[in-house]
């Protein structure tokens, strides 16, 4: 859209016609719906819409500019991986209106629990975003927590595009040094792929060792580099040293370049280093695959 709010298409690369472009309507009713064919990639706010031919068919919804539009754009933690115990918790409100804003509240809630409301008054302009201190959450070691936030009442209006209003983000500390129970009974971890999941998105802080309890996990796992590791905080998966038969990981798959359980997307120097993983893996049923990810 250009800055009378018309409807303009944006032309393929080296192209300086829009002939591929038709059957365009828009209502401008409570947010504009535009339809057409392309055969390029097309960006409307967080849709994304690929075409891959002439004859593609497009549907989009372009929202009309609000007068009071406030929006969470995220919400901003410390880099992982960080210590479990109290952590700042912040957000970044941007205003998506026509509107000066003046005020607006903030509500947040950890893992569905209301926190107190957060009262801003500073000004923001539109166009404009600002980062609001929350406050400070207590994260609970190897456990991951809900914080959801939702901007209310800008100027004490209310938002006339609730759409944007709110962010939902799921984290956990990294985990601290030691050895983690996966599968069995009352496990810290249910499963072997929850456990690599884990470590992949959210780090250690130190050497870590999963102890696979007896039992047939049907996982497929992928890990990249791991948030905190290094040659001196190995991450090792051994066999629990009370399991009577040594746990198996499987998965079926229909193709077969995806005929692995798990798959291992580091640097080589650290898939034998830093990743000292499997290092009992005759002990346990699972095809490991590696893919050398040096650039150089």
């Amino acid at each position: 859209m250009d800055s009378l709010a018309k409807v303009k298409w944006v032309q393929r690369a080296g192209s300086t016609s829009d002939e591929y472009v038709h059957s365009i309507a828009n209502n401008f009713d409570k947010g504009g719906f535009v339809t057409g064919a392309t055969g390029y990639q097309a960006s409307f706010s967080k849709t994304v819409l690929k075409g891959r031919g002439g004859f593609d068919v497009m549907a989009a919804q372009i929202l009309n500019i609000r007068g009071y539009d406030a929006g969470i754009t995220s919400v901003i933690m410390p880099t992982v991986p960080y210590n479990p115990g109290f952590q700042s918790v912040k957000a970044v409100v941007k205003n998506y209106g026509k509107f000066r804003i003046d005020s607006i509240k903030i509500d947040w809630r950890i893992n569905g629990t209301a926190m107190p409301v957060k009262n801003v008054y500073t000004m923001i302009m539109p166009g404009q975003s600002l980062t609001v201190v929350l406050g400070n959450v207590s994260f609970p070691a190897a456990t991951l927590t809900n914080i959801q936030v939702t901007s209310i009442l800008p100027n004490g209006q209310g938002d006339e595009n609730p759409a944007n209003d709110f962010e939902i983000l799921r984290t956990g500390p990294g985990l601290l040094k030691g050895t983690y129970t996966v599968g069995g009974a009352s496990p810290q971890f249910n499963t072997l792929a929850i456990a690599c999941s884990y470590i992949n998105n959210w780090g250690i802080l130190d050497s870590v060792t999963f102890s696979v309890r007896s039992g047939s996990y049907v996982d497929q796992i992928s890990m990249g580099e791991i948030p905190g590791a290094s040659p001196s905080k190995p991450i090792v998966i051994i066999k629990d040293s009370k399991a009577i038969t040594p746990p198996s990981v499987s998965f079926e798959s229909l193709y077969p370049e995806n005929n692995y359980v798990m798959m291992l997307m580091v640097l080589m120097v650290y898939a034998l280093i830093q990743l000292i993983l499997l290092l009992l893996v005759q002990c346990m049923e699972m095809y490991l695959y590696l893919i050398n990810t040096t650039k150089e």
